[in-house]
């Protein structure tokens, strides 16, 4: 609800991904290049510039963003006008709802529509709900919510394995697995980033796990 403060928020989204987004791109292309493998005109756009589709990137992790721009574009609404922000984000929200039940009643929506409408979506928007729930209340420090999150969350990763659980591949939106079962692991990492941030005051802002955290993006690709 602060329309000034979109202009910012572009400008460090903008800096914070595209740079080591386009050295990791070029240089992955240029190492398959070495070895006799070119990389495809449209391939290299759809990984500098990730929009939804269900076309393999370069490298493979860079499907990731295509949700995180999806995620970026309507919080920048968010930000220009909280009124419409929030009916989208609702909207969006009720959407992905619907993919998981038409999921599990076997009529989900195929296609490069299946992206936005993915558990990922309600995964960022369980991020954005801890965020204002610590926002507006105080929680002591403590140690307590994380370890009860990292058990919780071993104990849906290991079902994931046991059960065989996972999506079938990297462009599976649909199945039942893809659907549910994100939302059932992103609820498990909700509370492990809850607890999180529960013991930041317990270890300081200057810990070299929270440096190690504020670079989480350029490492991962």
């Amino acid at each position: 609800g602060r329309p000034g403060g979109v202009g910012s928020y572009l400008k460090s989204r903008t800096f914070r991904l595209f740079p080591v987004l386009w050295t990791v791109v070029a240089a992955v292309a240029l190492l398959r290049l070495t070895i006799g493998n070119t990389t495809s005109f449209s391939t290299l756009m759809m990984s500098m510039f990730p929009y939804p589709s269900l076309e393999p990137p370069l490298p493979q992790v860079v499907w990731t963003l295509r949700h995180e721009m999806l995620f970026y574009a309507a919080f920048a609404l968010l930000i220009l006008s909280a009124r419409w922000g929030y009916a989208l984000f609702a909207l969006w929200g009720l959407a992905c709802v619907a993919q998981i039940i038409a999921s599990i009643a076997g009529v989900p929506v195929t296609g490069a529509w299946s992206l936005p409408l993915s558990s990922y979506t309600l995964d960022f928007m369980i991020g954005m709900a801890i965020a204002n729930f610590h926002s507006r209340r105080h929680f002591a420090p403590s140690y307590g919510p994380l370890m009860l999150g990292l058990a919780l969350l071993a104990g849906v990763l290991a079902i994931t394995h046991i059960m065989d659980f996972g999506r079938d591949d990297f462009w599976d939106y649909v199945s039942v697995r893809a659907t549910v079962w994100t939302l059932v692991r992103g609820l498990a990492f909700g509370l492990v980033v809850h607890g999180l941030v529960c013991a930041e005051p317990l270890v300081g802002e200057r810990n070299p796990f929270v440096s190690l955290g504020a670079a989480s993006y350029a490492i991962y690709l």
